[in-house]
């Protein structure tokens, strides 16, 4: 069974968000905020959501109205009883606040994961995360986070280890053939376990940085 999906945006997303509406061939959700003269604002959906996979497109960076208007717009999805709530967050605010940097300071990151989770959100992602740390701090919370740009630079570092890894394996191949015909002549030689050597060297830093 295919269930719909549908767009919708927070007021400081508004063109990224039409730009992606736009690849997928469908319009914006319709919905409105109202403002209140003591500041507050309300956002809602003039249009059912029941049932359907939901995308909120909404930068969190500051001011604070901007995550709490994404907050206040996932909340809502979920008391319209959406399937499933996807905050997209181009930009990813207060993700520099991965860790402690010094006694008595918050972790930020973490703090608008859980704000993000509370609300109701099932997953995030985002394409401006300061480090790879921030992308990780879902695994201490209940929402899914993904981040291309980290995925993507994984996948390349982990190539670029490979080449050298199958380079020097190659390399480590040609030496043992060649200690192995020595020895077969009768000199003493020690036969060197080269590929436990380069397998030491290169591939547990791989798995170490994919495991990080």
């Amino acid at each position: 069974m295919n269930r719909p999906f549908k767009f919708f945006t927070g007021r400081s997303s508004r063109k990224i968000a039409e730009a992606i509406a736009s690849e997928y061939n469908v319009e914006l959700g319709d919905q409105n905020i109202i403002e209140f003269s003591d500041g507050e604002f309300e956002p809602s959906f003039n249009e059912s959501i029941r049932g359907a996979d939901i995308f909120i497109i909404q930068s969190t960076m500051p001011p604070g109205d901007n995550l709490l208007e994404l907050l206040l717009m996932i909340d809502a999805a979920r008391r319209a009883s959406a399937y499933k709530i996807n905050a997209v967050i181009p930009y990813f605010g207060y993700a520099r606040q991965d860790k402690k940097g010094k006694p008595r300071v918050p972790i930020g990151a973490k703090l608008i994961a859980n704000l993000l989770t509370t609300a109701g959100a099932d997953s995030s992602t985002s394409s401006e995360i300061f480090s790879g740390k921030a992308a990780c701090k879902s695994k201490e919370t209940n929402i899914l986070t993904t981040n291309k740009v980290i995925s993507l630079y994984r996948l390349f570092i982990f190539f670029i280890f490979l080449n050298i890894y199958l380079f020097f394996n190659g390399i480590s191949y040609l030496c043992n053939r060649f200690l192995i015909n020595i020895s077969i002549q009768g000199q003493n030689s020690t036969i060197l376990h080269w590929n436990n050597i380069y397998h030491f060297i290169f591939m547990l830093p791989v798995s170490n940085f994919f495991n990080a």
